[in-house]
C-alpha cells in the first residue's frame, strides 16, 4: 500500500516524519492516509514505525492544505465545488 504512494508530504506537526496519502480506499470511499516515523540511514529514509493508519475525510482540502503549507508548489487550482465537497454530502 504505501510502495508506490500518491502523495508523499512531510509532517507538520511531527519532526522526522511523513504522511503518505495511498491510492487504497477506506469503506466510505476515502482515502487511506498512513502517518510514518522515519530515520535516515546510508541516505535514504527508512520507515522505522506506522504511526497510524486511517481513512482520511475531506482528502481533497488536506491535500490542498499541506500542498500549501509545504511550499511545495507556488498555486493550488481546484476545479469545482464537489472536488471540496465530501461525497456524503453529493
Amino acid at each position: 500500500m504505501i510502495e508506490k504512494p500518491v502523495l508523499l508530504l512531510k509532517s507538520d506537526t511531527v519532526p522526522n516524519s511523513s504522511v503518505v496519502v495511498t491510492s487504497v480506499s477506506d469503506s466510505s470511499g476515502n482515502p487511506v492516509v498512513v502517518a510514518l516515523h522515519l530515520s535516515r540511514n546510508n541516505g535514504f529514509d527508512v520507515v522505522t514505525r506506522i504511526a497510524s493508519l486511517y481513512g482520511k475525510e475531506n482528502s481533497r482540502n488536506f491535500i490542498a492544505d499541506q500542498l500549501i503549507r509545504s511550499s511545495a508548489v507556488d498555486i493550488v487550482v481546484i476545479d469545482s465545488v464537489a472536488a471540496l465537497t465530501p461525497k456524503a454530502e453529493l
